[in-house]
């Protein structure tokens, strides 16, 4: 069985592709369609075609897959108290160690949260294959 890149869990990747702007992983069995970036920012000094990474797996605000070597406040399944970054019409966005601020619906909040409130979540996939917050 063919192992998949997984949103929001920390994986061992194999770097397949050197670039100007990152490097490209994989897991061991996948092909070019499932391969995905790591900044250049983020490649660890020295970092060879085959070395294996572990990495956070998230979407950027692009949408894309993008993988991460800083450690973020939470990941798939986990519990953590976030702190509340911003409030707007669609809900609210969360602090949790990423460039990208993690979303947390109103219709996941257990009550009104505001700017600067530290809230309990978990974190979950949503139907559209995003990384979301729930309380």
């Amino acid at each position: 069985m063919r192992q998949k890149i997984e949103l929001g869990k920390y994986q061992e990747l194999i770097v397949t592709k050197e670039t100007d702007f990152g490097v490209f992983l994989n897991t061991p069995d996948g092909d070019d369609s499932e391969k995905i970036l790591l900044p250049k920012s983020q490649v660890p000094e020295g970092t060879q075609l085959k070395d294996v990474l572990n990495v956070f797996v998230y979407k950027d605000s692009e949408d894309r897959p993008i993988a991460t070597m800083l450690e973020p406040d939470i990941t798939l399944g986990g519990v953590a108290r976030l702190y509340v970054n911003q409030v707007t019409p669609i809900g609210a966005f969360l602090e949790w160690g990423l460039s990208k601020d993690l979303f947390l619906p109103f219709k996941e909040q257990l009550y009104e949260v505001k700017e600067g409130d530290a809230v309990l979540v978990t974190l979950y996939i949503d139907k559209s294959e995003r990384l979301c917050a729930s309380m």
